[in-house]
């Protein structure tokens, strides 16, 4: 872990952005002139509090230039919404794209940012309606307002998940529909999906990802590399204020985006034509077998 006062300096995300579009990526700016790979996905993907996080890996790993379109608690919408996507995704040799979560994005109940999908807008009338003794004006981030709905009416926010659901899925396919070339979605943590019955309703089930199947080229369900650690105090490699400690406790930490990064250079290799074969890794990069 890395949150002293003196330590390291903060990490620079270099944003960028690419063509027209309005949205900031995490950079440095990708060289486009050459074969690339797209990654699509949320904080993950983006990789707060890591200075290389497993799109960076995957383009050491393979030699080839990966575009890191990830955005922190990024959902479709902001693909819809954004072009650039879409246009990377013509020249790109695949795509990649994190499963997103299911609460941010628009549905008939609310609405969500365009570009930052976590953020709550307004409130349809339907969900005022649903819920009457709420003031929405109070909320300004999807988390907290699902937390929120859940506490005040269990069996009401179950309409409101199965909403959510249909809504996620439909979202995805839009995206999907609009992207060239193969499509490769992945999931971190196959366990919990698989576990539909969790803790959490608002984590995407396993059902929900398979009926995107026809739409891809592969499913990957990776078990998130040591989990437990890597959400809990594994935080070396990870640069954070003390500040941010507890947000950073909830992100996967390094050794899981070295795992990542491994599992997913193979699965390019098989499934894309034109990713080169297996290079020689650094000695000195580490890794953990499974």
């Amino acid at each position: 872990m890395t949150c002293e006062k003196f330590g390291p300096r903060p990490i620079d995300y270099l944003p960028c952005r690419y063509g027209t579009s309005r949205t900031l990526y995490r950079g440095p700016r990708a060289d486009l002139r050459g074969p690339y790979t797209l990654f699509l996905g949320g904080t993950e993907t983006y990789g707060k509090f890591l200075r290389t996080p497993y799109p960076a890996l995957v383009q050491e790993r393979l030699g080839v230039t990966s575009v890191n379109l990830g955005l922190v608690n990024g959902g479709p919408d902001v693909y819809l919404h954004d072009r650039t996507a879409t246009n990377l995704s013509l020249k790109a040799q695949a795509t990649v794209m994190q499963v997103p979560t299911v609460q941010n994005l628009s549905n008939r109940y609310y609405s969500v940012h365009p570009r930052r999908n976590d953020r709550f807008l307004r409130a349809s009338p339907v969900l005022r309606t649903i819920f009457r003794d709420v003031d929405f004006s109070e909320f300004h981030f999807t988390g907290h307002l699902m937390r929120h709905l859940q506490h005040q009416d269990d069996e009401m926010f179950l309409v409101l998940l199965v909403e959510l659901r249909k809504a996620w899925v439909a979202r995805m396919e839009d995206v999907i529909d609009r992207l060239a070339g193969p499509v490769i979605l992945i999931w971190f943590d196959a366990h919990d999906c698989r576990n539909d019955d969790g803790p959490d309703p608002l984590k995407v089930t396993h059902e929900m990802i398979e009926a995107l199947r026809p739409k891809v080229q592969d499913i990957l369900y990776v078990p998130a590399p040591a989990m437990g650690t890597a959400k809990g105090d594994h935080t070396d490699g990870m640069i954070f204020s003390p500040m941010e400690a507890s947000a950073a406790r909830q992100m996967l930490g390094l050794q899981a985006h070295i795992d990542l990064a491994r599992i997913l250079s193979s699965a390019l290799r098989d499934r894309v034509p034109g990713i080169p074969s297996r290079q020689t890794m650094p000695q000195n990069t580490p890794q953990t077998g499974r």
